[in-house]
């Protein structure tokens, strides 16, 4: 249990790292915003470059996806055991599992919800050619963001990251306030009544598949921290 004592470097690192994912949200908002008032001028827009959107716009994803390997106390999992090589609790062992398998799953719902979107933003990302509402956008209207949330919960797990598992609300948070960002400046002005039929029939974000992978996530790090802080 040693590796649970605070870490003043590991902390203020991810302290640091949590502040510079709002530049990224800030950035998103700038580039929605501009976007549209160029098309509203009747101006033309340049196609999305997808390389500068996720270095700048994407970066605070990019930095949630980073967060949890960085230095910090580690919770008594699998991560734990190859890292320092001490010995595994059981509800570290479970838990590692559950991360490691909320990833599995979800990575591979990603790739093919992107793959989807893709096909309607490849030209502007801003400004889709169509509203998707089949595939992986029949039971949910952001999967994108459900698996991001997912991600990096079930890194956060696999790896027994303590401080960021603790800073893990403030990214659902910002998967939200980029999800309002999207729907105010991409999809409500561009298909109008389609997108509000939409809106009132499906759900942003709650599905059976992504209810019960937030749900046995969340439970694993309740466990995590009961063990850790009451238990042992």
């Amino acid at each position: 249990m040693e590796h649970l004592h605070p870490d003043n470097f590991g902390l203020w690192l991810q302290l640091l790292m949590l502040g510079l994912t709002f530049f990224g949200i800030l950035h998103y908002r700038w580039y929605f915003g501009t976007r549209r008032r160029v098309r509203e001028k009747g101006g033309k827009v340049e196609k999305t470059n997808l390389i500068t959107l996720n270095l700048f716009s994407g970066s605070n994803t990019i930095i949630w996806f980073i967060m949890p390997f960085l230095p910090q106390p580690r919770f008594m999992g699998l991560w734990h055991v190859a890292i320092y090589g001490d010995s595994v609790s059981w509800v570290g062992l479970c838990t590692s599992i559950v991360g490691i398998g909320i990833v599995f799953v979800s990575a591979l719902w990603f790739i093919r919800v992107q793959t989807e979107n893709l096909t309607v933003t490849k030209e502007d990302y801003t400004a889709p050619s169509e509203l998707l509402t089949q595939g992986g956008y029949k039971k949910i209207r952001h999967p994108i963001t459900v698996t991001g949330g997912l991600l990096v919960m079930g890194f956060c797990l696999a790896t027994g990251a303590y401080y960021t598992t603790v800073l893990f609300p403030f990214w659902l948070m910002q998967l939200h306030v980029l999800v309002l960002i999207e729907e105010k400046f991409a999809l409500g002005p561009r298909f109008g009544n389609a997108f509000l039929k939409y809106k009132k029939t499906i759900p942003r974000y709650v599905s059976v598949l992504s209810v019960s992978m937030f749900s046995s996530g969340l439970s694993a790090m309740i466990a995590d921290f009961l063990f850790v802080n009451i238990l042992y």
